[in-house]
């Protein structure tokens, strides 16, 4: 009786044991979403008109995209949309230009996406309207700011700030511009890149020009040029590209003049934050636009030349409801881009060059070893090896896709909203 009864007991006990077992199996399936592939499409003001910007998920075996929402309507536009990894944001900044802005006086205005939950978005403002929007800072123990300069207070040039997590504006202190993040430059033709400029004296000091404060680094020796007696000012410009966790990519004036011997090429100077080493990083194309996924970073070739980029024959001619098209775009930029991607592993030092033959390409996403890349109507994904590019798997290919210049993983969200 007794052995029976312990028996039962135990027999309980592991029952009891695998149903909690089962339960917090199934309450973990629950609580891991699965994640899915977003893209933003949009074109950042140009003269002409405002345009919409959606949020697309792609719809996995189907080759296709699922619009989500409108993130910024017809009627307001976008003047920049830029994107933070490291942060998981984005940051889009309503048109403040054109008949829209006439119409609507007033504050600066911003949408806010969180990557970790796509399905809403925020929105904030800037006032007065007046100011000049300038870098995200990630300010210790306070968090990200999105920041702007009044050029009306003609006494101070005032910094203002908005907290990204109050949303409560403030007066910030010009040394906390040390603290900003550089997203660097999006698709050919796309405007208004997020770059940083950067002044040198004669101390070898960096500042910057709009408030004469030092930021918290130096450049080595090797990358500082001989002052020039003739002039006066400043010693040198310096263009931060990229400036986040991982890495700082710059160049200056003085140092492409020191380089135009080499030719055709964008020699850029990598400042990887973990070990402090300073690297030469050289890329094909007179200006070079560059912009970071982790680890990576990728771009795509241009050259000052005025003549026709390949693929015209299949890039649409007409503006759609989404944006203009790829020429209208470079009409006036007088740049030519021959369809060259390439992305540079900063852990290994390895190049990789994906050969589009389309003018209208960029890579939109580096995920662990997948890149994710435009060209023209289609975006693509390969696998990224260990010596090169893998064969190219088509994720989508339609009318809006070549408005289509940003992409992330994030939870999966049903239904258009």
């Amino acid at each position: 009786m007794g052995i029976r009864h312990g028996m039962r007991h135990r027999l309980l006990i592991v029952g009891t044991g695998l149903v909690g077992i089962l339960v917090i199996s199934l309450l973990m399936l629950q609580e891991v979403p699965k994640w899915g592939l977003y893209f933003l499409s949009g074109c950042p003001w140009q003269p002409g008109a405002p345009f919409p910007s959606y949020l697309y998920i792609a719809e996995e075996g189907r080759q296709s995209i699922r619009q989500t929402r409108t993130v910024v309507a017809l009627e307001h536009g976008t003047e920049f949309i830029r994107t933070y990894y490291d942060q998981r944001i984005l940051l889009l900044y309503e048109c403040r230009l054109g008949d829209f802005a006439e119409q609507n006086p007033g504050n600066m205005n911003f949408v806010l996406i969180r990557m970790d939950d796509p399905r809403t978005e925020q929105r904030f403002a800037i006032a007065p309207r007046s100011a000049l929007p300038h870098s995200l800072l990630h300010v210790p123990e306070k968090g990200l700011y999105q920041t702007a300069i009044d050029l009306e207070d003609t006494e101070r040039r005032c910094c203002l700030g908005v907290s990204l997590s109050t949303f409560q504006q403030e007066m910030l202190n010009w040394d906390l511009y040390k603290y900003s993040i550089v997203s660097g430059t999006y698709g050919p033709g796309v405007q208004d890149p997020d770059i940083l400029f950067l002044l040198l004296d004669n101390n070898d000091h960096v500042y910057s020009g709009l408030s004469r404060r030092k930021v918290d680094w130096q450049l080595p020796a090797s990358l500082i040029a001989p002052a020039s007696p003739e002039k006066s000012g400043p010693r040198d410009v310096i263009t931060v590209h990229l400036d986040n966790q991982t890495m700082r990519v710059i160049n200056s004036d003085r140092l492409r003049e020191r380089n135009s011997s080499k030719g055709k090429v964008s020699t850029l100077y990598l400042n990887i934050k973990q070990s402090g080493e300073w690297r030469e990083v050289t890329f094909d194309g007179d200006l070079t636009g560059v912009r970071s996924f982790g680890p990576w970073i990728v771009g795509y070739v241009s050259y000052f030349e005025q003549k026709e980029s390949p693929g015209k024959d299949q890039r649409r001619q007409t503006q759609a409801e989404t944006g203009y098209p790829f020429d209208w775009k470079i009409m006036d930029l007088k740049m030519y881009f021959p369809g060259i991607l390439f992305l540079y592993d900063i852990r290994t030092g390895k190049k990789y060059t994906i050969e589009t033959n389309q003018g209208d390409s960029e890579i939109l996403l580096v995920e662990e070893d997948i890149v994710y890349y435009r060209v023209n109507d289609r975006i693509l994904k390969a696998r990224i090896g260990k010596e090169s590019i893998g064969e190219p798997e088509l994720v989508v290919e339609g009318e809006v896709v070549p408005d289509i210049h940003w992409a992330f993983m994030g939870p999966e969200v049903a239904g258009k909203q």
